[in-house]
């Protein structure tokens, strides 16, 4: 008898574009072939009922962006270990075009705050572009937090206290179902507003003057005269405050500043 072969239409998972293997290829192993010298087919007839097969489950494309070869490969080889995740390519995130294409065949990235920090402040629109169809899991330390959050997207997810070549699988699945998981420490550190405090804590002199006098609401003009610096670098400290402890304006670093004992509410000086 002639060998028969049977093919199906090309059924591609719509999220990731993976074929469903137990759809094409061989048949399975448990069902019972016709076997000859000249290779072994499949009768229709003799397949197992679509029903009675377990579907595989379709593994996730996650791309690692990092410049350290050696943690990269390790947190490949954890990702490979489980059922989640496939790897489609690990880049260095500098290397621009490189991962712009690298994002195309991914459905994740999962990256450091810092790299990704470097991206929006130097690539910021092939980097918000790329992030839209292959959104970042960040891993993110206590003192980053402040600066990611303010810029981050709703389809972002933190990884809080990871490091790649040892990232918990369990919460690398939550964060790319949109669930935040965060130790109790932080946070009460979160709430005690942490993040902003430890920024205070390493402004340079001149920055911690312009913010007390900020948060006398003195203007730019009172600040030069009774600093001794100049008005447009009053302007540019006052700016970089704004930047640094990620707030909207002048008024907010005046009501830090009063909040947390850096100045008196004291009427304005004409």
């Amino acid at each position: 008898m002639g060998n028969t072969v049977r093919t199906r239409g090309d059924q591609r998972h719509p999220f990731t574009g993976i074929g469903n293997p137990s759809d094409d290829g061989p048949c399975p192993a448990e069902a019972h072939m016709r076997i000859s010298f000249a290779g072994t087919k499949c009768r229709s007839s003799e397949r197992r009922p679509k029903e009675a097969r377990t579907p595989m489950r379709v593994r996730r494309r996650i791309l690692i962006a990092n410049r350290r070869a050696g943690e990269a490969w390790e947190a490949h080889r954890r990702l490979e270990r489980g059922e989640s995740w496939r790897v489609s390519d690990i880049v260095d995130p500098r290397q621009g075009k490189l991962l712009d294409a690298a994002c195309r065949e991914a459905d994740i990235i999962l990256i450091e705050a810092g790299d990704l920090i470097w991206l929006l402040d130097h690539r910021t629109k092939q980097a918000k572009a790329s992030f839209r169809s292959t959104p970042p899991m960040i891993l993110i330390d206590d003192n980053e937090i402040l600066n990611v959050v303010a810029r981050a997207e709703a389809a972002w997810g933190l990884l809080i206290r990871e490091r790649l070549a040892t990232v918990s699988l369990d919460k690398l699945d939550l964060a790319a179902q949109g669930y935040l998981v965060i130790p109790g420490a932080l946070v009460i550190y979160m709430r005690r507003d942490g993040p902003r405090l430890d920024v205070l804590a390493r402004l340079s002199p001149e920055e911690r003057m312009v913010l007390f006098h900020l948060g006398m609401a003195r203007s730019n003009r009172i600040i030069s005269r009774l600093s001794g610096l100049t008005e447009s670098r009053v302007k540019i400290s006052a700016r970089t405050l704004t930047r640094k402890m990620q707030m909207r304006n002048r008024t907010a670093l005046a009501v830090f500043a009063v909040a947390n004992g850096l100045a008196a509410p004291l009427a304005p000086v004409n």
